[in-house]
């Protein structure tokens, strides 16, 4: 097994991992789990720059992960060891369960693939922050 697959897997296993216990232990994941196409499951990354600053989110590189049963995993420069939300997928619509910056709205998007690039396209969501972290903005796959 090369070096960067066994990295990858351990970066899977470690997603596995932290996804379990924070299921567990965050009353913020009791939304309903759905499921996630194949190509959606994985790790994303995109850098955010100063000017999203006014809206509550620091420059940096954010990066969200699929599991397949919906799980979803977002690190950012706020909270780098990351949180835990939920998602549904059915086709090229992807909706989002509250989380922490949206505590009582949902989101639903179009994702698109091309590549090793995911890009979400807002259909309807009331979450000024979700709307600017995940619209129209590149997330390059990762693992």
């Amino acid at each position: 097994m090369s070096i960067s697959r066994a990295a990858g897997q351990r970066g899977a296993d470690w997603l596995l991992a932290v996804t379990a216990v924070l299921a567990l232990a965050s009353p913020a994941v009791a939304s309903p789990r759905g499921t996630v196409p194949p190509a959606l499951v994985g790790s994303f990354s995109t850098a955010i720059g100063k000017v999203e600053y006014r809206f509550g989110l620091l420059p940096g590189r954010y990066t969200i992960s699929f599991a397949a049963d919906g799980a979803v995993f977002f690190a950012e420069p706020a909270a780098p060891k990351g949180r835990v939300t939920w998602v549904t997928a059915s086709g090229k619509r992807i909706l989002f369960s509250p989380g922490a910056r949206c505590p009582t709205t949902r989101g639903t998007y179009r994702w698109v693939i091309r590549g090793r690039i995911l890009t979400f396209v807002k259909i309807a969501d009331p979450c000024p922050v979700r709307v600017l972290t995940f619209a129209n903005r590149n997330w390059i796959k990762v693992t």
